[in-house]
């Protein structure tokens, strides 16, 4: 056993499992705090207050048996990816309150903190997919395995850095109203 067979997978399972459920504790809230801390449209955040808490327990379901953890691997890293733009985009807008990060089991504000601790979650989840690509390569070619991946995340990351302007772009357009 190694770190990317038992200490990676669990780790990021229990921490997700634990955010998800902190999130389901109070749907209510979480879903205000994407409205008033990240500045997510009202029927965006109605859609997400469930989906977030969905897809990181659903992660760290995927993370625990080896079968799926390639799966759970690339939904972590893409969320983590998601989270960290979102945040960054509300921190350059100025925009203050909890982070949400972790329901209603912790209250922090939002803060660089948050982008960090995104920026590590995301760092984890992408070092344990190229782990586990050994194990992966055998049933797919490797070269559109990770041509695939390549792809996915460019158009992830195409997403995230127009959203992230559009939001910046909204915000200078603020400062001189």
């Amino acid at each position: 056993m190694n770190l990317s067979d038992v200490i990676l997978p669990w780790t990021l399972a229990v921490v997700l499992a634990v955010s998800g459920l902190g999130k389901l504790l109070s749907l209510t809230k979480f879903e205000a705090i994407l409205r008033n801390t990240y500045g997510i449209a009202a029927q965006s955040a109605i859609l997400l207050r469930v989906a977030v808490p969905a897809l990181e327990l659903g992660s760290a379901v995927l993370l625990v048996p080896s079968a799926t953890r390639p799966i759970g691997y690339i939904l972590v890293a893409g969320f983590a990816l998601s989270a960290l733009v979102v945040a960054a985009s509300a921190l350059l807008a100025g925009r203050a309150g909890d982070c949400g990060c972790f329901g209603e089991l912790s209250h922090r504000p939002l803060a660089r903190g948050t982008i960090l601790q995104e920026a590590i979650v995301l760092g984890l989840g992408t070092v344990g997919l190229v782990a586990e690509l050994p194990t992966v390569a055998p049933a797919v070619e490797l070269t559109a395995f990770v041509g695939l991946l390549a792809v996915a995340s460019g158009l992830v990351v195409s997403v995230a850095v127009a959203s992230a302007l559009i939001r910046a772009r909204r915000a200078i357009h603020r400062l001189f109203d």
